[in-house]
């Protein structure tokens, strides 16, 4: 058995795989609240988040996991205190966090849903947001800018034309995105689309590879 923390902006995953099967579980613990103003991961994000991945290190030894890989991402990359919070995560249960960057995260997921396959990802993440993109077997965009969830939540709070010029700038740091087929990931994608599907319990089978268009896109936005 073996075992992957990935602590994200909005939430701590944690992955467990024998071989066969696999499960998931997710703690939602915000850990990039307030960083787009401060510039910083505050005390209280840490501690919440801290205490996530000390729970899913235990709960993976119990299920023998013999390896635990643990990384991290945008919040803890552009943090002026990312460093602080590795060495918490380390002082508190002896894992080291792979800090990971923003072209290999975007590498990751491209790999992760194409493996070598022509395509493109989008994965829009609390702090961050990567698209990548490869055709004739090479990769011809890659790209990982600082808007998300989270992100978006701090500067412009529930303001809806706030939060429409702030998006619009910074999309605008993508500059021309090749036209490929692409695929959402992340908990923004399934979010939506459990939204659409307006089911009362996350379900991974009606989530994975539903259709997102801009129409359906639009539909779930006015439901929010």
């Amino acid at each position: 058995m073996k075992a992957v923390i990935d602590i994200g902006s909005n939430s701590v995953r944690l992955l467990l795989v024998d071989g066969v099967d696999k499960s998931k579980y997710v703690k939602i613990t915000k850990l990039a609240e307030g960083l787009n103003s401060s510039g910083r991961l505050s005390f209280t994000a840490i501690k919440r988040t801290v205490d996530a991945v000390v729970f899913f290190n235990d709960f993976a030894k119990t299920k023998n996991a013999e390896k635990i890989y643990c990384f991290a991402t945008a919040a803890v990359r552009g943090a002026i205190n990312g460093d602080e919070f590795v060495l918490a995560v380390k002082d508190a249960c002896g894992l080291i966090v792979d800090v990971v960057s923003g072209n290999d995260e975007a590498m990751l997921g491209l790999t992760g849903v194409l493996k070598s396959l022509d395509g493109g990802i989008i994965d829009i993440g609390g702090a961050s947001t990567e698209i990548t993109a490869r055709f004739n077997g090479k990769v011809e965009y890659s790209k990982s800018v600082n808007i998300g969830g989270v992100r978006i939540l701090d500067a412009c709070l529930q303001d809806v034309e706030k939060i429409t010029a702030f998006c619009q700038e910074k999309v605008k740091e993508f500059d021309a995105i090749p036209p490929v087929k692409y695929y959402g990931i992340g908990g923004t994608a399934t979010s939506i689309a459990s939204v659409l599907q307006k089911l009362e319990v996350y379900d991974t089978k009606k989530v994975h590879g539903y259709k997102l268009t801009k129409e359906n896109v639009d539909e779930a936005v006015a439901i929010f």
